[in-house]
């Protein structure tokens, strides 16, 4: 094989799809028998059935789920406050049973977990409004998190460990909002929500590392990724365009910011090679970079038209190098010799 250490590295970190077989078939290292063979192994027509099954069952879970809310939220006045809590009771002890009969290797049995999640959270918001028990919402939140943990941990089902992540974060603005914001009006909470959920996220990657299937799923990191560059650029513009008024978490969030972007960077180009997340943090750099030319240029240029020229000057040369910076990085074309006889 006729091919660099640096380059095997690489077509071995790049999961199998429809452009590298296509890629090899017009370099003539496979024929169409073997293509169509290949292709059929990665995108197997007969499975229609399976994925029509899965989706079905997990549209039928949501409109259950969605139904009982709904039933609970129409007869609220009518419902004695026992028969409140003991249907909701029943339903729970329904879906763990549902769990533990279909098994969580099942989809079936995954659903029904997830639905008694979703009903732990129903149980405590009926429970604090019947007893009229005073406690914050983050409170309840926060009680809901850390009871379904272990049911997250022990279903290992990637959209409920999604979905938990997304409960977590609410549960910590809630506690910001309701506990920090009335003491520390200036508090910023973005370096919080950005160490949090980088280290969720690179806990993500490790388990991935180590061969924990169910969290292999792309989209989760990459929707990952997304909200934590949205919130290092939230923090990093609001210091640029604020910088009069800036305090030490508002500092705190911005420097945190920058090093998430090196940090991506270096992370998914050379380590786990994604250009989805590699890409969004080019373009996350790239409207930062116009950000500073636009505060540049608008407190030093003397009249409109020099302004509003070099600005559109520094937009094309900001993006410009953005578009090169990915081209040159996007992963080596196939070798034409050596990867098959």
């Amino acid at each position: 094989m006729n091919i660099s250490e640096h380059d095997s590295i690489t077509l071995m970190q790049q999961e199998a799809n429809r452009e590298i077989v296509e890629s090899l078939y017009q370099h003539n290292f496979i024929n169409q028998d073997a293509k169509d063979h290949v292709l059929e192994l990665l995108y197997p027509h007969h499975q229609w059935g399976y994925w029509t099954s899965k989706i079905l069952q997990t549209l039928g879970f949501i409109l259950l789920i969605t139904g009982m809310v709904y039933f609970f939220a129409f007869n609220w006045e009518r419902m004695s406050p026992a028969y409140k809590l003991i249907s909701i009771e029943a339903a729970l002890i329904c879906c763990v049973a549902g769990a533990w009969a279909f098994s969580l290797s099942r989809l079936v049995g995954q659903l029904f977990l997830t639905g008694a999640c979703v009903l732990v959270g129903i149980f405590l918001a009926v429970f604090g409004q019947i007893y009229q028990t005073g406690a914050d919402a983050y409170q309840l939140f926060l009680i809901w998190t850390l009871l379904t943990l272990p049911w997250v941990c022990i279903g290992q089902f990637s959209p409920l460990w999604f979905a938990w992540i997304v409960l977590l974060n609410i549960t910590v603005i809630l506690s910001w909002e309701q506990t920090f914001l009335p003491k520390r009006g200036d508090f910023h909470i973005d370096a919080i929500l950005i160490g949090l959920n980088t280290f969720i996220l690179f806990l993500r990657e490790y388990l991935c590392a180590q061969d924990r299937e169910w969290l292999q799923a792309r989209a989760y990191r990459i929707l990952l990724a997304i909200a934590i560059l949205l919130l290092a650029l939230i923090s990093i513009e609001t210091m640029i365009t604020t910088y009069s008024l800036t305090n030490k978490s508002l500092v705190a969030s911005t420097c945190l910011g920058v090093l998430i972007h090196l940090i991506f960077l270096a992370f998914y180009r050379y380590k786990v090679i994604d250009m989805w997340v590699f890409s969004a943090t080019i373009i996350s750099i790239a409207i930062i970079l116009c950000s500073i030319a636009n505060r540049i240029i608008f407190k030093y240029s003397i009249s409109d038209v020099t302004q509003w020229s070099l600005m559109s000057l520094a937009v094309m040369i900001i993006f410009a190098t953005a578009v090169y910076v990915l081209r040159k990085s996007s992963p080596p074309p196939l070798p034409k010799e050596g990867l098959i006889s």
